[in-house]
């Protein structure tokens, strides 16, 4: 009975990869956790902890199988020591769904018969409170569902996490119910929470047909921004190759698409992450500097950037972003502010600096300081370069800036032909929508994207192609409730769950009742 119940854990974590893209298996996901809900019911507390343990790594190895490719191509290690840091990050990180199977009996005997919606609040506050160095949240998956997604500009993502959740809890209340002949909820109830689950997604549903109704109306009289978006698609050991033996080569080749681009109207044109092969203080600075007032047109552009610290007198180097303006004037510089722990940065770096120099192909970047807001005669905007884009919070603190319209360069060369360029975009698409500003996304090597703030892909590219796209962009901002109230329904699924499991321990403490709840 235990290897069924291993099974199940197994499936339902395994299954997440193929609700997400590129297969977006979607619907799957409305019935892809009762295995799991099963597995735990009725076992004691630490085989079940062992249980939804195994499923949270089971999930992320399906996820995140990419990491052993990434890892080489950073630090070349071997092939089983990448295995093992995908498994040591798999374990790590997912640690919450041996929480939520540990705490499940607890969270659903203190709701009694309504516990599918503590338990879709336990999903949502594990989520929100365990450490993840990419949130990839239950509910982004449905990013392309506009009218579901919508609730999203509310609750944020995980208001879809809690909605899959209940809809499997339901489902499972239902056969424990009919069939098994068990479980805390009675014919009756079942009914109640079937009736009350409906009317949850269908004003979900509503909001969402409303909020897709108010930016149709904002989109009517919105102007427009002619965008173009070079990709050019130079791979790792290319751009290496390139870099030593034709660098100018390089910078040619986006001033040649740049030009096509303008040639078709394009009012700015943005190049990806660290696109130029120098850094653009010098003559080469100059260079695109004449190049955009020759052709009286912007460039946005991803750069690398250093500067010297006045304290240590060693340089200090950025992952930065410029904007050329159509006279050639260079704005002020944006420098990254989240970098990748492990690919940008070693953490604790000062105090292992020689550990550090010997890793290689890991960066010694340093963050930058705040977010920086460009004002153009069209729209203010920000970048958001690669990694970034899936931090909420700093999405949120520009928002909060004036900032309008993302844009977003990032350089998905690192993670080869897999499933990953597909996940970064969807977990940078749903920005749009929780905060209703639209985005231009360009990758070195794909997939660049355009994304209206419904969060909807309007224009995307191939993945490891060379292409150059010119696409008319409305600028519109749709105020989100999200933005306003930020991550609060997320803390109310923490305060229930919190209260759920501290208070029947203490009214057992204070009665001399027994303290452990099974």
């Amino acid at each position: 009975m235990l290897w069924l119940r291993v099974l199940a854990a197994v499936f339902t974590g395994t299954t997440q990869a193929l609700i997400s893209p590129p297969l977006s298996w979607t619907p799957l996901h409305w019935v892809s956790w009762i295995p799991l809900l099963w597995a735990i019911e009725g076992v004691a507390p630490r085989r079940r902890f062992w249980l939804g343990w195994l499923m949270g790594i089971s999930a992320l190895i399906a996820i995140f199988h990419w990491l052993v490719g990434t890892v080489q191509r950073f630090s070349m290690p071997s092939i089983p020591l990448a295995v093992s840091i995908l498994v040591l990050f798999a374990a790590a990180f997912g640690l919450y769904g041996g929480f939520f199977a540990l705490f499940y009996p607890r969270v659903k005997r203190w709701a009694g018969p309504s516990w599918p919606f503590a338990v879709a609040a336990l999903l949502v506050a594990l989520e929100f409170l365990n450490p993840q160095l990419f949130p990839f949240y239950q509910g982004v998956a449905h990013y392309q569902n506009a009218p579901l997604f919508q609730v999203a500009s509310a609750t944020g993502v995980r208001g879809l996490s809690f909605l899959v959740l209940l809809v499997n809890c339901l489902i499972w209340a239902g056969i424990q119910t009919l069939w098994l002949k068990q479980g805390p909820v009675k014919p009756r109830h079942l009914v109640r929470l079937a009736g009350a689950t409906a009317a949850i997604l269908v004003a979900v549903l509503l909001f969402g047909a409303y909020r897709l109704h108010v930016i149709r109306g904002l989109e009517q009289d919105a102007p427009s921004l002619r965008v173009g978006l070079v990709q050019l698609n130079l791979g790792i050991k290319e751009r290496a190759r390139r870099n030593r033996d034709d660098r100018y080569g390089i910078l040619e080749e986006y001033f040649d698409e740049s030009a096509k681009a303008i040639e078709q109207g394009a009012q700015v044109v943005v190049w990806p992450e660290g696109a130029s092969p120098y850094r653009v203080t010098g003559s080469r600075g100059r260079e695109i500097a004449a190049f955009a007032r020759s052709q009286d047109a912007e460039l946005w552009i991803g750069a690398l950037s250093s500067k010297r610290d006045p304290e240590t007198k060693h340089r200090r180097y950025f992952n930065s972003a410029y904007r050329y303006d159509a006279e050639g004037k260079q704005d002020q510089r944006y420098d990254k502010i989240i970098l990748l722990p492990f690919g940008e940065f070693i953490p604790g770096r000062s105090l292992f600096p020689k550990l550090v120099r010997k890793i290689p192909g890991v960066g010694n970047f340093y963050p930058g300081e705040d977010v920086v807001v460009f004002d153009t005669s069209w729209v203010r905007f920000n970048f958001l370069i690669c990694y970034e884009a899936i931090r909420s919070r700093l999405v949120r603190r520009s928002v909060k800036a004036g900032s309008r319209f993302f844009v977003t360069i990032t350089n998905d060369a690192w993670f080869g032909a897999t499933s990953c360029p597909s996940q970064h975009l969807m977990l940078t698409a749903n920005r749009c929508t929780e905060y209703g500003c639209p985005m231009v996304r360009v990758a070195t090597t794909g997939i660049s994207a355009v994304v209206d703030p419904r969060g909807q892909l309007v224009r995307e590219t191939e993945a490891y192609a060379k292409e150059t796209v010119v696409a008319d962009v409305p600028l519109i901002y749709a105020p989100t409730i999200y933005t306003r109230i930020g991550d609060a329904f997320s803390w109310i699924c923490v305060a229930v769950c919190g209260w759920a499991l501290v208070v029947p321990w203490w009214r057992a403490r204070r009665t001399g009742g027994p303290r452990k709840v099974r």
